[in-house]
């Protein structure tokens, strides 16, 4: 991978990981109890993180395969 292909799937792979340390994130604060935001609303955050982390990864993993 060289060129601009290369650095895309850098970006790629790296927006990926950040999405999915934001779902990480979420769903550690939905574990310690507090009043505000309610579980729901981070479980909710963490599954709007998680899903497009696990997509671009999935298509970085799918680059890799194929190039």
């Amino acid at each position: 991978m060289d060129g601009t292909g290369g650095l895309i799937m850098k970006i790629i792979f790296l927006l990926g990981l950040v999405c999915l340390c934001g779902m990480g994130y979420f769903l550690r604060q939905a574990k310690t109890p507090g009043i505000y935001p309610p579980r729901r609303v981070l479980q909710a955050r963490a599954f709007a993180m998680g899903l497009p982390g696990v997509l671009l990864l999935f298509i970085w993993f799918m680059w890799i395969l194929i190039h």
